[in-house]
């Protein structure tokens, strides 16, 4: 029910209800319920130090794609899932305003990894927020460093432009500017590639799940749109768990099994 719930656009209660039988409301009851206990397993996407044990074959993963960036095993991104205005508080319609979208929005940070699935998903923060501050206040960079504690090479992650200037240990990114030397605009040239997963992945959530893409009923303080999102991602890993995906075969990177998957 639920799966048919957000696979597609414009599925109504009394849509489902028709389906499945039962009243609209009974429907609604069942669907939250579901949606809760699924939320209760989702602290998976949260906790990137279960991952450890397959950093070196994310690692790999890359090198074979002649990645420049010693120890490079997964990209970061900011994500924006956009929502309706919100209606009354001023404030609370500006702050998750993104005017570089032009839209109302909530957004995620995450971190893809070379076999297909997100491996890292944060908590909403409003659309307003810049990627590098998420990851700055979201502490991922801290999990990374404590993961990959004594290994060579260090665990790092890649983002894109909006993290430039951020050469740490644990996360690097294009380099920008007039000045740049001959060997950082190679170095941008070419990791350029690789970062095209991460669009694929977050076009698949969203393809998969059509009912992220229905704006109008992603109300803010009415619906449970952040806990929606996490569950479609968990959701999404699933698939990938079962099925892999474009990313997974690009990298020639096998997905952990759903047994595998669930175990972390």
């Amino acid at each position: 029910m639920l799966l048919s719930r957000l696979s597609t656009p414009g599925n109504r209660l009394v849509d489902l209800s028709r389906e499945f039988g039962g009243t609209p409301g009974t429907i609604s009851d069942m669907l939250d319920a579901t949606v809760d206990h699924l939320d209760s397993m989702a602290g998976i996407l949260s906790r990137i130090q279960a991952w450890k044990p397959y950093l070196h074959d994310f690692m790999e993963a890359f090198t074979r794609k002649d990645c420049v960036l010693p120890g490079l095993f997964g990209l970061v991104d900011g994500t924006l899932h956009p929502i309706a205005r919100p209606g009354g508080h001023q404030n609370l319609q500006v702050e998750v305003y993104n005017g570089w979208k032009r839209t109302h929005a909530i957004k995620f940070q995450s971190v893809v990894a070379p076999n297909g699935m997100i491996i890292h998903l944060s908590d909403p923060w409003p659309a307003n927020r810049h990627d590098i501050t998420m990851y700055r206040q979201s502490g991922v960079g801290q999990d990374v460093a404590a993961m990959g504690a004594g290994m060579q090479p260090v665990p790092c992650l890649y983002g894109d432009p909006a993290y430039i200037g951020e050469h740490t240990v644990t996360l690097h990114s294009p380099y920008k500017g007039a000045n740049n030397t001959l060997d950082e605009d190679a170095f941008n040239k070419a990791m350029q590639p690789l970062r095209l997963p991460v669009e694929w992945v977050f076009g698949a959530v969203k393809t998969q799940w059509g009912f992220l893409r229905e704006k109008g009923i992603q109300k803010l303080c009415q619906n449970k749109i952040g806990t929606h999102f996490k569950v479609a991602v968990l959701l999404y890993n699933a698939h990938v768990a079962l099925y892999g995906s474009q990313t997974s075969k690009y990298f020639e990177c096998p997905p952990l099994s759903l047994e595998e998957y669930t175990a972390l």
